[in-house]
C-alpha cells in the first residue's frame, strides 16, 4: 500500500530565544511526506492558539478519522499527492501564540519566515508554498 512518510525535526530559534515568557525556542515540527517528495509543494498547517501541530495531526477525534489518518487514506487512493505537510507546534507558557511578533512572547512571525520556511524550502527542494490553518493559525 502506498503511504506517506512520517518525520520529527526539531529546530532552535534564534527569534524566540531569550524572550521574556522563558518560551522555549525549540520548535518541534511535524511532516508528512512521499518518498520522492523533492520539488512538491509545501503546505504549512498553523494550528489555533492552544493547539499544536502533533494535535493537529494526531487528534483523537471519536466520530472521524484524524488528519495523519485522513491524509495516508486519501494518499493511499490517489485521492491527493504526495505534497509535503507541515505541522509545526508553537506551544509557548501562556498556551498558545498568535504568530505576531513580541519582545515578550518571542518573534513567532520572523521565526516563520526568516527560519522555518527557509529551512524547509531547502529540504524540499522547493519554492512552492501554501500557509494554512485553523482559528489563529487560519
Amino acid at each position: 500500500m502506498k503511504k506517506l512518510v512520517k518525520e520529527k525535526f526539531i529546530l532552535k530559534s534564534k527569534y524566540i530565544e531569550g524572550n521574556v515568557l522563558g518560551n522555549s525556542s525549540l520548535v518541534k515540527t511535524y511532516i508528512m511526506c512521499s518518498n520522492h517528495s523533492d520539488g512538491k509543494p509545501i503546505l504549512l498547517f498553523l494550528p489555533g492558539f492552544l493547539g499544536t501541530g502533533k494535535g493537529m495531526l494526531f487528534n483523537i477525534d471519536p466520530i472521524s478519522e484524524n488528519m495523519y489518518e485522513k491524509l495516508q487514506r486519501l494518499y493511499s487512493k490517489n485521492k491527493i499527492r504526495g505534497y509535503n505537510y507541515v505541522f509545526p507546534t508553537f506551544e509557548t507558557n501562556i498556551g498558545g501564540c498568535q504568530y505576531t511578533n513580541s519582545g515578550v512572547a518571542g518573534f513567532y512571525e520572523d521565526f516563520i519566515i526568516k527560519e522555518l520556511i527557509p529551512k524547509l524550502q531547502k529540504r524540499f527542494q522547493s519554492n512552492l508554498l501554501a500557509i494554512l490553518g485553523k482559528s489563529s493559525g487560519g
